[in-house]
């Protein structure tokens, strides 16, 4: 009780020297250039898939953006900030995990509202992602920034349950520097770069959006790396397409961090709305293969290569630092993401220290979406499959 007293009187204390440091917008939210930066993206496509993309195609961008990724950059308003930290304040009287206080869309009108603009005007209509800015008076408490992600997500949707414990905001940070995901551990416990994926991997039922918070930025490293589905699509139709085709067929998952079962699904579809849909994390589907007996066949493992080759082309990155206090919305299966590797200040530890708070720290909360216009829009036309022994 203690700890959650001080906390909130941080808080208190951190709104006041915020509000007097930083001017916003009284309107409900702050775009750059919301309608002719999209437009951009599709036009300025670094890459030689362009032609097979089209203009027509907002969620088509490749490394341009990293010079310039103020397209994405979306910012809460007074009243949302007020709102939100009225919120956390009173949750935090409550716990400081945000798994253990129910969350009223009521309760959250102004943010409510922002998050449904952002979901069409971004993740449906637009890139595929936004960057919401840190929010002055939320970012200098950890706590706060976990309440306000998980608040966000009841927003858009019904935030998932992440693991066989039943959590539904993750905390993303290093655990065992020497453990490895070859080894077993999750993507979201390691220190390990590359191996883009898309988090809609551990169970066979798809969901929409994923938030990645940054709580803590790393010592070195951590970069976001970022790649368009769309883009990675073109890419492959037109150098490789017998491989685009070759990850149209099903392949063995794992249900890691839920069980030691299988299911099957393809690397790649094409959701209700036809855009193309990525289920991807090489290192999770490899290690189901291996562990069910089923080997890989030459023309699987080409496409395969070929797939890992196309989110490794710089051309089609988008590569971002992440600022603490930063939040990422992102259509899962429309954005391939991944981080460069990552060096911390102190030692790994199965827990974090939230007392030095040195080390990287992000959370990452699931949602699916029911009665949102987009509801199972990354749902794909084939059966699922039962899931094997």
């Amino acid at each position: 009780m203690a700890l959650i007293k001080a906390l909130t009187a941080a808080m208190r204390q951190g709104r006041a020297s915020s509000r007097a440091t930083v001017a916003r917008v009284g309107s409900l939210v702050r775009l750059r250039g919301l309608s002719s930066g999209v437009a951009t993206m599709s036009g300025r496509l670094a890459t030689d898939s362009t032609e097979t993309l089209g203009a027509s195609n907002p969620r088509a961008w490749g490394s341009e953006l990293t010079q310039d990724p103020s397209s994405l950059q979306y910012y809460a308003s007074d009243k949302v900030e007020a709102e939100l930290y009225a919120w956390c304040e009173k949750a935090l009287e409550q716990s400081t995990n945000p798994d253990h206080v129910a969350c009223d869309r009521a309760d959250l009108p102004f943010t409510c509202e922002m998050v449904e603009h952002l979901e069409q005007a971004y993740l449906m209509d637009g890139p595929g992602l936004a960057l919401l800015q840190p929010m002055p008076s939320l970012a200098k408490n950890i706590h706060a920034m976990r309440f306000a992600a998980l608040a966000m997500s009841s927003c858009l949707g019904t935030p998932l349950v992440q693991n066989a414990a039943g959590d539904k905001s993750i905390l993303v940070f290093d655990r065992d520097a020497g453990r490895k995901m070859v080894d077993g551990q999750r993507y979201h416990q390691s220190h390990e770069g590359g191996s883009m994926h898309t988090d809609n991997v551990n169970v066979p039922e798809t969901w929409e959006y994923m938030l990645l918070t940054c709580l803590q930025p790393a010592a070195e490293g951590g970069e976001s790396i970022l790649l368009s589905s769309s883009t990675v699509e073109a890419y492959l139709a037109k150098h490789d397409p017998e491989a685009l085709e070759t990850l149209k067929e099903d392949f063995l998952w794992e249900l890691r961090g839920f069980s030691e079962r299988f299911y099957r699904a393809p690397i790649l579809f094409h959701g209700t709305d036809g855009y193309p849909c990525f289920r991807w994390l090489r290192e999770y589907l490899e290690s189901a293969h291996a562990r069910a007996g089923e080997p890989l066949t030459d023309r699987q493992i080409s496409a395969l290569n070929a797939l890992t080759n196309a989110t490794l082309e710089e051309s089609l990155q988008l590569r971002y630092n992440m600022a603490k206090g930063e939040i990422l919305f992102a259509n899962d299966m429309s954005l391939l993401h991944g981080r460069t590797t990552f060096y911390d200040r102190q030692q790994a530890s199965t827990e974090y220290d939230f007392g030095t708070q040195a080390n990287r720290l992000l959370q990452r909360n699931w949602v699916k979406t029911k009665t949102s216009q987009y509801a199972n829009v990354n749902v794909s036309r084939y059966a699922y499959y039962d899931l094997a022994e």
